[in-house]
């Protein structure tokens, strides 16, 4: 009994962890969108809105089925005693005219979701590319920090041998000690903010939670050649945003021509065969017109009027909020860009700037209070510049969705 326990127990401890290893996925910033493509549930609920909107094409479209309908009268009295049979096959049909109009209407109903099928992908899209950044940009910021963190670990050391001297008072030992904390506390909002920033991710590009994602894209600060207000301003009646609105502009003018034509919308024909029991029998053929006296669809018209002033609104008002965005992240990327251009290599070389104040330090060329000035300022510069570099790349692949033009390559 022992050995088969010891046997159940030796299995449990190999066996168990290949079912609880996790998956590491290796995803490269260029390998995104196909990686999204094949793998969201979001780019899979944006296609499925495509083919919902198909499918009410379809539906609004189709065919209606014909009728058959029998029926039989009997007459019976002392002299007579006949049958009469009716057997009637009918069929409604949509006014060919009506019919054609509604069909045109649908195309630029499917052009309109085919554009914001893509609009809404390209959004997305740069959503993912900005936080496959961020993610990036903070490990490298707790990674920069974490060194800070062991050059202040290793002074706090040499301050509590030099307090235990009598060489600094306890007021600059707790300086050192509270400058400790502060680091200690940024790695720890950093690792909190990063975790749920990943998780999300995960989530948007459907990635188990407890899969270990390795973002292997090296991300550092580029300069890009950004053009004028004006250049990026041309491009926006060629955006899909704008086709779409475009398109759906189009389609709702086609539809109040339906509307208009819809006070006569259809005619049924119908034909059959009668049978009079024992000697009759004929056929019978006609057609069926509902007669537009009560309603001729004056109120569904001006429905569609007022929603059709309703979207020219919406439309000018989208057309001044993408110019006011393209200013919008024009006028951050230049600010950032001119600010990241003139540090980004004070940043290169912090392991440099590590050294340098760890042996000064040793070397009692700088005081303790300096060094501590020197942790406190170039910590607050390595949060700054990553807040800028992140704000700087997000803007960037914001205004790539706004324009449709492709600003910048990993």
């Amino acid at each position: 009994m022992r050995i088969i326990y010891l046997t159940f127990l030796w299995l449990c401890i190999i066996v168990f962890p290949l079912f609880s290893q996790s998956d590491t996925i290796d995803i490269s910033f260029d390998d995104i969108k196909e990686f999204i493509n094949t793998h969201s549930p979001i780019v899979k609920m944006i296609n499925r809105t495509y083919d919902l909107k198909e499918a009410e094409r379809k539906l609004d479209l189709k065919w209606t089925n014909p009728s058959i309908d029998y029926s039989q009268e009997v007459i019976q009295n002392n002299v007579l005693n006949d049958k009469e049979h009716f057997l009637v096959f009918s069929k409604q049909f949509e006014m060919p005219w009506l019919h054609l109009t509604r069909r045109k209407s649908w195309q630029y109903f499917m052009a309109s979701a085919d554009y914001q099928k893509k609009d809404n992908l390209n959004k997305f899209v740069s959503d993912i590319k900005a936080s496959y950044i961020e993610i990036k940009l903070i490990e490298q910021q707790i990674s920069q920090l974490e060194k800070f963190s062991q050059v202040i670990n290793n002074i706090a050391k040499i301050a509590q041998h030099q307090m235990e001297e009598g060489a600094i008072s306890g007021i600059n030992h707790q300086l050192v000690q509270m400058t400790r904390f502060n680091i200690d506390a940024k790695l720890i909002e950093l690792a909190k903010s990063k975790h749920s920033i990943e998780n999300l991710w995960k989530a948007k590009i459907g990635v188990d939670e407890s899969d270990i994602m390795k973002l292997s894209t090296i991300i550092d600060f580029k300069s890009i050649a950004i053009k004028s207000s004006d250049y990026y301003q041309t491009l926006a009646p060629a955006t899909f945003g704008i086709l779409q609105r475009e398109k759906m502009k189009t389609a709702l003018q086609k539809q109040i021509r339906v509307q208009k034509q819809s006070w006569l919308p259809t005619l049924t024909l119908f034909g059959g065969y009668k049978k009079v029991e024992p000697n009759f029998n004929g056929y019978t053929f006609g057609l069926s017109l509902p007669v537009p006296i009560l309603n001729i669809n004056r109120h569904q018209i001006k429905k569609s009027l007022v929603e059709m002033g309703l979207f020219e609104n919406e439309l000018l008002l989208y057309r001044l909020e993408l110019k006011s965005k393209i200013d919008s992240r024009l006028k951050i990327i230049n600010n950032y860009l001119k600010s990241l251009q003139k540090n980004s290599s004070r940043f290169k070389t912090i392991e440099q700037v590590i050294e340098n104040i760890t042996f000064s330090y040793q070397q009692r060329s700088v005081s303790l209070t300096d060094v501590l000035n020197y942790a406190q300022i170039y910590s607050e510069g390595i949060q700054n510049y990553y807040m800028q570099l992140t704000d700087y790349y997000r803007s960037i692949f914001e205004l790539e969705a706004l324009v449709g033009e492709k600003l910048i390559t990993f």
